[in-house]
């Protein structure tokens, strides 16, 4: 199922099932954490669309070194650093 539209702070961990770029993003976001051996194409794919996300608020963070998720790839360079234009502190493997 998609995200809630109104959705602003993720929190993701243990076994359960995410697709990265299925669900649509909320246009303004808080703080996004996923933990689960994301590959690194689900990471990029995971990067690049919340790349499209114009409004971040308080943590403004994007979280994704622990559970065992792989290293971005440098193709998303360019989606890191909207994100980082955008205020957002991004942390991966």
């Amino acid at each position: 199922a998609d995200l809630p539209a109104g959705l602003t702070n993720y929190n993701h961990s243990g076994q359960n099932t995410v697709v990265p770029g299925v669900s649509a993003w909320a246009t303004a976001l808080r703080y996004v954490r996923l933990d689960g051996a994301l590959t690194q194409g689900e990471v990029d794919t995971l990067l690049t669309n919340l790349s499209a996300v114009t409004t971040w608020t308080n943590e403004q963070t994007i979280e994704l070194r622990y559970g065992g998720n792989a290293a971005r790839s440098s193709a998303v360079d360019a989606a890191v650093a909207t994100l980082q234009g955008n205020g957002v502190t991004v942390n991966t493997a």
